[in-house]
């Protein structure tokens, strides 16, 4: 069978070697009908574990286990149903572009420390610190599909950061002066 196929490539003058992607996608290639379901069903359950989500916002404090669990598998999910639609193959090449990937880091990154937060270090605020993350650093991958949206994005949210970020600093520096008391006693 191998043999058959090297004649066709030569024929087609195709003298690229398949990667092990492109053997498997052949291989395990779905119907535009199989598609459309896994979509479905993944975004399903995202919206399923979004739900769940905000049944347990309220209670973070008490269950931050649950919340950052839910939260986590609902972005996973959503994850999932996009490579439905435009295959795993295509979907770790966006994933690994050059211009999307701090956005990727920050995004697997923040979910691996939403579930860190919430199990091991059993707080709350950081919990929502990196689901916060997770919004923003999807959010700026999706700009990153659509022509100039980062850069109109950054003109309107560069003054806003700015602001958010010298009160994050008053912010630090009071908290630390008032510590910086309190331990020195």
């Amino acid at each position: 069978m191998d043999i058959i196929v090297k004649i066709k490539e030569q024929v087609s003058g195709n003298d690229e070697p398949q990667t092990l992607w492109d053997e498997m996608g052949e291989s395990m290639s779905l119907t535009w009908k199989q598609r459309m379901m896994g979509f479905g069903m993944f975004m399903a359950m995202s919206l399923v574990c979004y739900g769940l989500t905000a049944f347990f916002a309220p209670l973070v404090v008490i269950l931050p286990k649950k919340f950052a669990f839910f939260f986590t598998c609902a972005n996973l999910f959503g994850l999932g149903a996009t490579t439905f639609l435009i295959g795993p193959s295509r979907q770790l090449r966006a994933i690994g572009d050059h211009n999307r990937m701090f956005a990727s880091l920050v995004y697997f990154s923040s979910m691996g420390l939403t579930l860190v937060a919430a199990l091991k270090w059993r707080n709350s605020a950081l919990v929502f610190v990196f689901c916060a993350l997770q919004i923003a650093s999807i959010i700026w991958y999706s700009l990153s599909f659509i022509p100039y949206a980062r850069q109109v994005a950054s003109m309107f949210l560069g003054p806003i950061l700015k602001g958010c970020l010298s009160i994050s600093q008053h912010l630090v520096i009071g908290c630390g002066r008032c510590c910086g008391i309190l331990f020195s006693r």
